[in-house]
């Protein structure tokens, strides 16, 4: 996704919304480019991995930083769900 698209998130954060992305952001290429990240788009809070799944492992990002990895594929739903509760 080119920076210069326009999420929901920027749309609705100009009204005072406050908006999380937690989970699979597939939009910059399986890597952190910073002005395609979520904070970058409009997201407050940004928890999750960049592209699938299907590797080995996935490496975390909480918001701009690097969070932690897993090779524990089926725990991912639970973890997003804490994530999501915790935000909320």
């Amino acid at each position: 996704m080119p920076s210069s698209k326009v999420t929901l998130a920027e749309l609705i954060g100009t009204v005072d919304y406050q908006t999380a992305c937690i989970g699979k952001w597939d939009v910059s290429n399986r890597r952190p480019i910073v002005d395609r990240m979520p904070n970058a788009k409009g997201f407050d809070y940004y928890f999750g991995g960049f592209g699938t799944n299907d590797e080995d492992k996935i490496k975390f990002h909480e918001n701009n930083e690097e969070a932690d990895e897993t090779l524990d594929m089926p725990s991912l739903t639970r973890m997003f769900t804490n994530k999501a509760i915790h935000y909320l």
